[in-house]
C-alpha cells in the first residue's frame, strides 16, 4: 500500500475517496505522490527518501546530543539508531525500519516530531518567534500522520510551555507565544482542508483531514485480539513482571558495581584498572548471552529515572541549557512508549515508538548516572562509563546479528528494476516470492494494459508491480479496515466497480481472531458469494489460497469479459 497509494495518487486518484486508508493521515502518502510525479513511481524513489531523511534525523540527534554531552555519547546514540532501529529486522516481515516501514506515516511523524522538539528547545533559549512559528508548523504536520506520535509531540511541547513559568517568563508571554504556536499548527491543517475541499464538501473535509484518528474512536478496533495483544492487554501481568524484573536486577548490577569501583578507587592504578577490569567479566558474559531484541521491557522505568535526574539538575541548574533538549526528547521518548501499553518492545512498532526511549537510556547509561553517582556518592565515573560502553557495544552487535539471521537468506528478486525487493531463498519466503513472481509474469503476458485488477484479502503489491489498477476503493480487507469502513459499504463499492481480473491471494488472520476471508458472516462472506457468481478461475499459482496455510495466488476472470470455462492454468507449488 505504501508503493501503491502514492502512485494512483499521482494519476489523480483521491485519498479517501478512490482508495480507503486508515493507517494515518495524508500527509505521507501525498508527499510520496509528489516525489512519483516529479522522479516517477518506483520503490527505489521512496528508498532515497527515506535514506535522506533518516541521515538528516542522525545528524540532527547527534549535534543535539554532543552539545548535551560528549563526542563518544553522541556517537555511539548514533550507532545505536543505525544498528538498533533504522536498519533493523527482528521478525520475519522487514517493514518495521526507516526504509521501508509498514507506515510511513510512523517514520514522518517521528523526524518531525524531533525536528519540533530541537525547535523548542531553541525557543526556550533565544525566545523568537520564528523559531516558536516553526516549531507550530512542524506540529501542525505531525497532526498529519500518527495520532499516537502527535499526542505524545503535543504533551511535550505543552510540558515545554510549562518550564517558560519556572524560567521566570512572564504569563502574559507565554500565552501571546501559546496563540503563536496554535496559529503556526493550523497552517498545515488548513492546507489539508482546503485541498479536500476541491473535491469533497466542507465538512467531509474536516472529517478527512482527521481522518488518521478514526479507529480510535472504533470499538472493535480497540478490542480486537491483534490491539489488545500489542498493548499487551492480552498477559499484563506477565508484561509487568519482564519489566519490574528486568529494572530490578538492572538496578542490582549497577549496584554491585558502583560498590566495587567505589571500593577500588583508592587502590594503585595498576592494581585498581585490574580489578575493574576482572570484576566486569562476568558482567560482559551475561551481556553476551542476554537476548537484546528482548531489552524494550526495561524502557519505560528507565525512562522514568532518567527523567528525575533530569528534572533534579534542571531545577538546580535552570540557566543550564544543554539539559533542555535531553529533558524533551525524554519526556517524549515515555509519552511515545505509552502506545505500546504495558508491553514495550524495540521491534514491530518499537522500530519508531521505542527509539527515542532507548536513546534516553543510553544517554542514562554512558552519561547521566555516572555523572549523577559520582556529584552524589562519589562513585567515579570513568569505570562505570567503561562497563556501560562495554554493554552497549555487546547489544548492538547482538541486535544485528538478530537482524543478519533475516537478511543473510534474502537473495531471491521479486519485482524488477527500481521496483526490486529482495526476498529470503531456500527457506523463508520463497514460495511466497516464486509464486508471486510467476504471477506477475502472466499477468503481463494474458492482461490487457487497462484491465482492473482487485485483489483480495491483501496483496496491493501485486496491483502496484503489475501496474493494474484496482478500481475499487477497497485495497485492504483485514477486519481493522472492515471495523472502520464498513463491510456492507465496502462490499457494494467493490459490486459497483467489478474488476476485470481478481487475484485472491493467502493471507491467514489469526491475529485479528477470525478465520480465513470469506469464510464466516462480516467478514467476507457475502462478497466471496457474490464473486463466485460472477468469476471464473483462469490460474493458479501455488496452493488454492485461503484453505490450509499454504501460499497461493489464484487469479480470476470477470465473467462478461469472456465466456467462462472449466480451464484452469495451474502452476504446482515450488519447493
Amino acid at each position: 500500500m505504501q508503493l501503491y497509494i502514492p502512485w494512483r495518487l499521482a494519476d489523480g486518484a483521491v485519498l479517501y475517496r478512490n482508495l480507503y486508508y486508515m493507517a494515518g493521515g495524508p500527509l505521507s502518502q501525498y508527499y510520496h505522490a509528489t516525489l512519483f510525479k516529479i522522479f516517477g513511481a518506483s520503490f527505489l524513489t521512496l528508498i532515497i527518501s527515506n535514506l535522506t531523511i533518516a541521515a538528516a534525523l542522525l545528524l540532527l540527534i547527534y549535534r543535539r546530543f554532543h552539545q548535551a554531552t560528549d563526542t563518544l555519547t553522541a556517537s555511539l546514540i548514533a550507532l545505536a539508531i543505525v544498528i538498533g532501529f533504522a536498519f533493523a529486522q527482528y521478525t520475519g516481515i522487514g517493514n518495521c525500519n526507516y526504509l521501508a516501514p509498514y507506515s510511513h506515516e510512523m517514520v514522518h511523524g517521528l523526524a518531525l516530531s524531533i525536528v519540533a522538539l530541537a525547535l523548542m528547545t531553541n525557543w526556550l533559549v533565544e525566545n523568537k518567534i520564528r523559531t516558536l512559528l516553526a516549531t507550530g508548523f512542524c506540529t501542525g504536520l505531525v497532526a498529519l500522520t500518527k495520532p499516537d506520535i502527535f499526542l505524545a509531540l503535543l504533551l511535550t511541547l505543552v510540558a515545554a510551555f510549562a518550564l517558560t513559568f519556572l524560567k521566570s517568563v512572564a504569563r502574559r508571554l507565554s500565552l501571546k507565544a501559546a496563540a503563536l504556536f496554535v496559529f503556526a499548527a493550523l497552517i498545515p491543517l488548513i492546507a489539508s482542508f482546503l485541498l479536500f475541499l476541491q473535491v469533497f464538501s466542507w465538512r467531509e473535509s474536516i472529517r478527512f483531514v482527521f481522518f488518521g484518528w478514526r479507529p480510535i474512536f472504533v470499538a472493535s478496533v480497540v478490542n480486537n485480539p491483534y490491539y489488545q495483544w500489542s498493548l499487551g492487554l492480552d498477559t499484563p501481568f506477565d508484561h509487568t513482571r519482564h519489566t519490574a524484573l528486568y529494572f530490578l536486577v538492572g538496578g542490582l548490577i549497577v549496584l554491585v558495581y558502583a560498590t566495587i569501583f567505589k571500593r577500588t578507587q583508592h587502590l594503585p592504578v595498576a592494581q585498581r584498572n585490574f580489578t575493574n577490569t576482572v570484576a566486569l567479566i562476568p558482567l560482559i558474559l551475561a551481556a553476551i548471552k542476554f537476548e537484546w531484541p528482548d531489552v524494550g521491557a526495561v524502557l519505560p522505568l528507565l525512562g522514568v529515572v532518567t527523567l528525575a535526574i533530569l528534572w533534579q539538575q534542571f531545577r538546580q541548574r535552570p540557566a543550564d541549557h544543554t539539559i533542555l533538549f535531553p529533558l524533551l526528547w525524554t519526556v517524549f521518548g515515555i509519552l511515545l512508549l505509552a502506545k505500546q501499553g504495558v508491553f514495550p518492545r524495540i521491534w514491530h512498532t518499537g522500530f519508531a515508538l521505542a527509539m527515542p526511549a532507548f536513546v534516553s537510556a543510553v544517554y542514562l547509561m554512558l552519561r547521566l548516572l555516572p555523572d549523577f553517582l559520582e556529584a552524589k556518592f562519589q562513585i567515579p565515573r570513568r569505570p562505570l562509563r567503561a562497563g556501560a560502553i562495554s554493554v552497549l557495544v555487546i547489544a548492538l552487535a547482538g541486535l544485528a546479528h538478530a537482524s543478519a539471521q533475516f537478511y543473510l537468506p534474502k537473495n531471491l528478486p521479486a519485482g524488477q528494476g527500481a521496483d526490486m525487493i529482495m526476498a529470503s531463498g531456500p527457506q523463508g519466503n520463497s514460495v511466497e516470492a516464486h509464486n508471486l513472481n510467476l504471477a506477475l509474469d502472466w499477468l503481463a503476458k494474458n492482461l490487457p494494459p487497462h484491465a482492473t485488477l482487485a485483489t483480495l484479502p491483501e496483496g496491493s503489491m501485486l496491483n502496484y508491480l503489475s501496474r493494474h489498477v484496482n478500481p475499487t476503493p477497497c485495497i485492504d480487507w483485514n477486519p481493522t479496515v472492515l471495523a472502520v469502513f464498513g463491510e456492507k459499504k465496502m462490499t457494494a463499492l467493490f459490486e459497483q466497480s467489478a474488476p476485470d481480473y481478481i487475484a485472491v491471494i493467502e493471507w491467514q488472520t489469526y491475529e485479528f481472531g477470525v478465520g480465513y476471508f470469506g469464510s464466516q458472516p462480516g467478514y467476507g462472506a457475502d462478497l466471496m458469494t457474490w464473486i463466485k457468481k460472477n468469476y471464473f478461475p483462469v490460474a493458479l499459482f501455488g496452493s488454492e489460497p485461503l484453505k490450509n496455510g499454504l501460499f497461493g495466488v489464484k487469479i480470476l476472470k470477470h465473467k462478461t469479459t469472456a465466456p467462462a470455462t472449466n480451464e484452469i492454468e495451474i502452476h504446482p507449488v515450488i519447493p
